[in-house]
């Protein structure tokens, strides 16, 4: 199925068209094929998840974040997972949080927060005792308490001022110290807050010496608080039992946006940061028993924004795993220090303002940041490699088809893309399905055989020949021509095995709208031509009734026809009660089909001959959305290509209702959905978003 509507030139074609599954029971694909021989079982390109926990109607992201952060948080979770929370750039309706688990490698969409300040960036994270964690500031002063079981923030006692590129340190006691910060204006904060998770409110922590932005804060085993540099050289330790500040010994250079992390000696280590837009790769290291500083081994690279990825490992190594360098792009290289000797090594690969989080499994996980926003990487401390966890390309794709296989297997081919790409559900991995030719607009049909015929379509270059894929030996290769160059048609597998297509334009964008159809027959590689619709039709809908007949609907027009695989021929039906544009016909359970576009919806009953009103659903979804028929019954529908495209709703067959599901996060249009066996519904692709994110729903 394809996006309905004009096309207005060749160059903006991939704009307005799609393809959904073919392999559900709303209508199936096509046939088709061109040759590329090659090994469909190929290099594994994505990530393996082999067990899912995701609580009922939720999103989960396969192998990486839901978009591109960086200035973000991550905070370990006592079940072991990592909780992420705002950053910048978020995409319109991203999900401003999600719980990356490290065991299946999915990242659970967390629900909104509270309050979305721009971006709520630069903000801070607090793990307290009773499980929540404390969101604070980020160009506000507001703050607000996330609970990870229940995926939903509530408010809590707003703090004193602005802040943003703040610390919080959690105290002995449970209470919350948060200092300094970028306030209103972009003047630095020379003042401290302590938060008391008992009453939910904040009081006054003293005043500071000196203003602290972009600084750091340890809590040393004294149970002071050092809070050092952040545009100054001044040095400042806070007593929590009288609630004192004193000032220690300076730093050599007025440091910002570097690193401390208190040594199993006892002693802190300050590494990088930048003074006056440059990077520093020097050290230093405080004792907190002399209150006196001592320099150490430098980095190989300057770096700066290094806060959030580095730590100390279980060894008693620190770990650098991100940073900028002068001339203010990604360090690519991560370092390892090491206390006894002073001195630096490079280890793998960084992530600019993303995070580093010490797992349980001994592991670090590394996700975000400017050098692979959404995607996420680990470090084993074992064999000290790193692994990379990526979704299945790296760019935006759509107008292509996506189709299960007999195993399972979801079959991704075409969207301007020569990759065929395979999922396996069972061990979550994506898997190279060789190279086909670039096409939009085409059909995919899962045949009798198991294998699947690719057919017709458009290309900027050429016309695609058909060709058919064998999942057994991977392989790809040409088959026979239709009777006519078709893009934009329907593919239905009849009863017989035999696949129909119809309609369509013919040649390429700027084609003629056909009425005619012909069969394929996979016995004989055969084309032949069958009877002819009474309109000529395009990007419209041909589904598969249980009587064995072809319902063919849309393409703007309210007079559905039927198609006989006994005769050949179409015979109309009732009209339908409204002239409306139907995008998706999908067939129920119970044998009716639902008719949906833009915002109505209509049920088509075949025994009867008649068209009935049902539930209208709850906002305008366009076109380019898709709809599928869950294991319950229900019917889901993602996106769109209207404003509301990031959009998901339920209809129900029982009740002829529609309500709204859990928010895929952000945009889906021109993008697959495909039933699992597993129950999930994958969903793949997009044009209205340059994240290459693919998602699993969990109903």
């Amino acid at each position: 199925m394809y996006q309905r509507g004009f096309i207005p030139l060749p160059w903006l074609a991939a704009a307005w068209m799609v393809i959904v599954s073919g392999c559900g029971p709303r209508h199936s694909a096509d046939p088709g094929g061109s040759i590329q021989s090659g090994d469909g079982r190929g290099e594994v390109v994505g990530s393996s998840l082999q067990s899912i926990s995701a609580p009922s109607n939720s999103w989960s992201v396969i192998g990486g974040l839901s978009w591109a952060r960086e200035s973000h948080t991550a905070t370990l979770l006592p079940s072991g997972k990592v909780l992420l929370i705002g950053g910048t750039p978020r995409p319109g309706e991203g999900s401003a949080t999600e719980i990356f688990d490290p065991e299946t490698k999915l990242s659970l969409l967390g629900g909104p927060l509270v309050e979305m300040v721009g971006d709520r960036a630069f903000h801070t994270a607090t793990l307290l005792p009773s499980g929540k964690v404390l969101v604070a500031g980020g160009a506000t002063a507001s703050a607000e308490l996330y609970d990870p079981e229940t995926r939903t923030s509530t408010r809590t006692g707003s703090m004193a001022e602005v802040r943003s590129a703040h610390t919080a340190t959690l105290l002995p006691s449970g209470k919350v110290l948060v200092v300094g910060g970028y306030g209103l204006g972009g003047a630095g904060s020379a003042t401290a807050e302590l938060y008391d998770p008992v009453t939910g409110t904040w009081s006054p922590a003293g005043t500071l010496a000196a203003p602290h932005r972009a600084h750091t804060a340890t809590l040393l085993p004294s149970g002071k608080v050092l809070v050092a540099g952040g545009a100054t050289t001044a040095v400042e330790l806070y007593e929590p039992q009288t609630g004192a500040w004193t000032s220690t010994s300076a730093l050599d250079v007025a440091r910002s946006w570097h690193a401390s992390v208190l040594l199993p000696s006892g002693s802190v280590l300050v590494v990088g940061g930048e003074v006056a837009g440059e990077a520093l790769a020097t050290a230093r290291v405080y004792d907190p028993a002399a209150g006196t500083w001592t320099s150490t081994g430098a980095m190989a690279s300057p770096r700066a924004h290094i806060s959030a990825t580095t730590l100390v490992l279980p060894s008693g190594l620190v770990m650098v795993a991100g940073g900028r360098d002068y001339r203010y792009t990604g360090s690519e290289r991560g370092e390892l220090y090491d206390p006894a000797t002073g001195t630096w090594m490079l280890n793998g690969s960084a992530a600019s303002r993303g995070t580093a989080t010490l797992l349980p499994s001994n592991k670090v996980l590394v996700a975000g940041g400017e050098a692979d926003s959404f995607g996420v990487r680990m470090y084993d401390l074992a064999t000290g490699e790193w692994s990379s966890s990526t979704v299945a390309w790296t760019s935006s794709r759509y107008t292509y088809t996506a189709t299960r296989l007999s195993s399972g297997q979801v079959l991704l081919v075409g969207g301007l893309d020569a990759r065929g790409m395979l999922y396996d559900p069972v061990t979550r991995t994506w898997m190279s399905a060789g190279y086909t030719v670039e096409r939009q607009g085409h059909t995919s049909t899962l045949l009798s055989s198991g294998k699947v015929l690719v057919a017709g379509g458009e290309s900027y270059f050429y016309t695609p020949p058909q060709q058919l894929f064998d999942p057994v030996t991977g392989r790809w290769t040409y088959l026979a021509g239709m009777t006519m160059v078709r893009s934009r048609h329907t593919a239905t597998l009849l009863p017989s095995g035999k696949v129909l297509v119809a309609g369509g334009l013919t040649g390429d964008y700027f084609g003629q709208v056909t009425n005619t159809a012909e069969l394929y027959d996979p016995e004989t590689n055969t084309w032949t031509p069958t009877g002819s619709m009474a309109l000529a039709r395009s990007s419209h809908s041909a589904t598969l009734l249980p009587t064995g007949k072809v319902l063919v609907t849309g393409d703007g027009q309210n007079t559905p026809e039927l198609y006989d695989p006994e005769t050949g021929t179409w015979t109309p039906t009732a009209n339908t009660l409204e002239s409306f544009f139907i995008y998706e016909a999908t067939v129920l359970p119970s044998g009716k089909v639902l008719a949906t576009g833009s915002q109505h919806a209509e049920l088509y009953d075949p025994e009867t001959d008649t068209w009935a009103p049902t539930g209208s659903m709850v906002a305008s979804h366009g076109g380019a959305y898709t709809t599928t028929v869950l294991p319950s019954g229900k019917v889901l529908l993602v996106g769109g290509g209207s404003s509301l495209a990031h959009s998901v709703e339920l209809y129900d067959p029982e009740t002829g209702t529609w309500t709204p599901a859990a928010n895929a996060g952000f945009i889906h249009s021109q993008h697959t959905a495909t039933l699992l066996p597993t129950g999930e519904v994958l969903v793949a692709g997009s044009l209205a978003s340059s994240v290459a994110t693919i998602m699993l729903y969990t109903p």
